[in-house]
């Protein structure tokens, strides 16, 4: 259990050799626009300063661009990643830091997460510390992955699942180009979390494959009825 925590928990392991994340990071994978496919409609950011934690290479910035946004910060431990996200997004501005170790200087109207407290071993002093770097009136959007679906033997990959209770499940997950250690939380737990924190549940939304989406990722349709993830959406 240790090392599925220290693995998953580990800011490194998106920079490591054995990792190849551009084939699942980048803007036209097909997991990034199924994301963005619900995010969209519920992006209220129009002339509002935003940071993306958890930036990865960049693969929101169309869609943040499209919606108005101000000014965009993205920060994100990995230094390929950002590599990428500068050669890519010029005019963009990108911070190299774990969320942890971020020095909140500013505050933000919006802050965005998207898959990123998979690797968090703290995630209610996350919560606090976006709480924290937000305006008065700030929003929080934040997607994560269902635990149950993430769990599941599925499409030939080999899973291995450590159990922690009833609301939190340790993952290592081998593809054929990557093996990923997550952590997986309830949405009981996200909620509980954002709660203690100071925010108010706006929305959360299961995110369902729909038709639409099944057209996007075919693999999915054996998954119609199941949530792949959540998008909550917090007001301070």
């Amino acid at each position: 259990m240790e090392d599925f925590l220290r693995k998953a928990t580990n800011p490194g392991q998106y920079d490591s050799e054995n990792f190849d994340w551009q084939q699942s990071g980048l803007t036209d994978s097909p997991i990034r626009r199924y994301f963005q496919y619900y995010l969209a409609p519920k992006l209220e950011i129009s002339g509002k300063s935003l940071i993306d934690i958890g930036w990865g290479m960049g693969s929101m910035v169309g869609l943040l661009e499209e919606k108005g946004a101000r000014e965009i910060i993205g920060i994100d431990p990995s230094k390929n990643n950002i590599a990428v996200a500068q050669k890519n997004y010029p005019r963009q501005q990108f911070i190299v830091s774990t969320m942890e170790n971020y020095l909140v200087e500013r505050k933000f109207d919006v802050a965005v997460s998207i898959m990123v407290f998979e690797h968090i071993g703290d995630p209610q002093k996350m919560f606090t510390k976006i709480f924290s770097l937000l305006n008065g009136n700030g929003t929080f959007y934040l997607v994560t992955g269902d635990k149950g679906y993430n769990t599941t033997q599925r499409m030939g990959y080999e899973i291995e699942v450590q159990k922690v209770g009833e609301d939190i499940a340790l993952t290592k997950t081998k593809r054929s180009w990557e093996t990923s250690y997550d952590i997986f939380r309830s949405v009981s737990f996200f909620i509980e979390c954002g709660k203690k924190a100071g925010f108010r549940l706006k929305e959360h939304l299961p995110l369902i494959p729909d038709d639409e989406t099944i057209k996007m990722i075919p693999k999915y349709k054996d998954f119609k009825e199941v949530p792949i993830a959540h998008l909550f959406i917090f007001e301070k």
